[in-house]
């Protein structure tokens, strides 16, 4: 077979005749598709179609058969009135009693244009053909204005639903945001405290530890000042001795040399014993100086890092703070947005 009949039921709404008493009409609208059988579209081309009314089954009764030249479109679709085409039965469509059913629509179509038809398929009529027999067309129309009314207030009423929907979600989308961001304008706050807190321990700190080394500098520098005065003091003191010393040997200088000499030796040694405790105490008093700096600033260094690590302590809580309210306020839009 060279054409394969592919149909589908495009439209199945009765057509009118314009008979008294508004009956119903007795024509049926259909359309279909026919590709060859390679799949491709047969458009734009003339065929013969035999369309028939069963009953009872697929392959019951034939209670109604009609035939009809149809031309394609582009699309390979055709459309006609079942009713009115070439009946070969012996009693018209309108004759056909739709509440004896069930009836079943065969379609065929002429290949070769030789009068040899195949069937191609067999579908059952359900319910559009059935309204043939109505006899008011008043109701359908009753129906009708009462379902468009019906879905005219329910469309009404989801629009409704819809704006109320909307305007909670976006009250409570804006409520949060205002929220986020007081809170984070408070945070942002707390840490400008925090911080001027420490730069004023800080300062503080760094004043206190200045003032102490002046203190600490000064107090040396005094009683270095006083060392060195009493030095002074002891070395003229033993030079007055001295020269005493020298001046009464050099009187008794013939008389006892050695006596002399031993004199010479125990000012000597007295001297470099002098200079020894000199040096001494001026070394034990830099290496204290020393000392007590190394304190100082350990004691500085001690205090900064401890603010520093109180300031990262409250940024940390403070930005974990930030990220739970971050996540609360996605999770609350996602519930909102699957609403």
């Amino acid at each position: 077979m060279k054409r394969l009949l592919s149909f589908f039921l495009l439209c199945a709404a009765l057509l009118s005749i314009g008979t008294a008493m508004a009956q119903a009409p007795q024509r049926v609208s259909y359309q279909a598709v026919v590709r060859h059988a390679n799949n491709r579209l047969a458009a734009n081309e003339t065929m013969e179609v035999r369309l028939s009314i069963l009953k009872g089954s697929a392959d019951g009764t034939t209670v109604y058969v009609e035939t009809r030249q149809v031309t394609t479109n582009a699309n390979g679709l055709f459309t006609l009135i079942i009713g009115n085409g070439d009946n070969l039965s012996r009693i018209d469509f309108s004759d056909i009693d739709w509440t004896d059913g069930p009836y079943f629509l065969k379609s065929e179509v002429d290949a070769e244009g030789d009068q040899t038809f195949s069937a191609v398929s067999i579908n059952q009529v359900l319910s559009v053909p059935y309204a043939l027999h109505a006899n008011s067309a008043s109701i359908l129309v009753g129906l009708t204005d009462s379902l468009g009314n019906v879905r005219a207030e329910m469309d009404n009423k989801m629009q409704i639903g819809r704006t109320h929907t909307e305007n909670a979600i976006n009250a409570i989308i804006a409520k949060q945001q205002a929220d986020s961001a007081a809170l984070e304008a408070t945070i942002v706050n707390e840490i400008l405290s925090v911080r001027t807190d420490v730069d004023n321990m800080m300062q503080i700190g760094r004043s206190h530890t200045e003032n102490a080394v002046n203190a600490i500098i000064a107090k040396q520098q005094a009683d270095s000042a006083a060392l060195e005065a009493t030095i002074a003091n002891e070395i003229l003191s033993v030079r007055t001795v001295i020269n005493d010393t020298v001046l009464y040997l050099t009187e008794r200088m013939d008389d006892n040399m050695t006596t002399i000499n031993a004199s010479i030796a125990a000012i000597d040694a007295k001297v470099d014993s002098i200079n020894g405790a000199i040096n001494t105490t001026i070394t034990e008093t830099n290496d204290a100086m020393n000392v007590k700096v190394d304190s100082i600033d350990n004691a500085i260094n001690t205090t900064i890092t401890d603010a520093t690590t109180a300031i990262n302590a409250t940024i940390a809580a403070n930005a974990a703070k930030v990220d739970s309210i971050d996540a609360a306020i996605n999770a609350t839009i996602a519930a909102n947005d699957a609403k």
